[in-house]
C-alpha cells in the first residue's frame, strides 16, 4: 500500500503573490514586464512610452515616462490593458539580470519626480 504525503498549496506566486496589489510594483517575466494597476494610476496613467535606464552596479532598473505628446524613438511603447496592468517587451532586462526572472519588486519614484525606480534585490522583491 503507497503512503501518500499531502503536499500543501503554497500561497503567493504568479500576481497572487502578497504585496502585489499593495505596493506599486513590477513583475520580471521571460520575455515582458509587467507593471501592476498602483505604478500605473500612480505614474504612468499619462504616458504612452518609456525609456528604460539600467545602474548595473546597483542592480537597478529605472522606468522613465514620456508624456503622450511627445515622441521619443529610444522609447518603448507602453502597452496598456483595461486591468489597469501595463507591460513592457524588454528583452535586456532579462540579459542583463536573468536571476530577477520570476520575481515582482517593489518600484518607487526617485526624489525628483522623474525616474521609476526598480531595485532588483532580494530584501525588495515582493514574496
Amino acid at each position: 500500500m503507497t503512503n501518500w504525503e499531502i503536499h500543501e498549496k503554497k500561497h503567493g506566486g504568479g500576481k497572487g503573490k502578497k504585496g502585489w496589489r499593495e505596493f506599486p510594483a513590477i513583475s520580471i517575466g521571460k520575455t515582458n514586464v509587467s507593471i501592476n494597476a498602483l505604478a500605473m494610476e500612480a505614474w504612468l496613467e499619462t504616458a504612452n512610452q518609456v525609456i528604460i535606464c539600467f545602474a548595473k552596479g546597483e542592480r537597478k532598473i529605472g522606468i522613465k515616462p514620456i508624456p503622450v505628446d511627445e515622441e521619443v524613438p529610444e522609447a518603448y511603447r507602453l502597452q496598456k490593458k483595461e486591468t489597469m496592468l501595463g507591460g513592457l517587451t524588454v528583452k535586456e532586462i532579462q540579459i542583463r539580470f536573468p536571476d530577477a526572472i520570476g520575481h515582482c519588486y517593489r518600484a518607487h519614484m526617485n526624489g525628483r519626480g522623474t525616474i521609476i525606480e526598480i531595485e532588483l534585490s532580494p530584501e525588495n522583491q515582493i514574496r
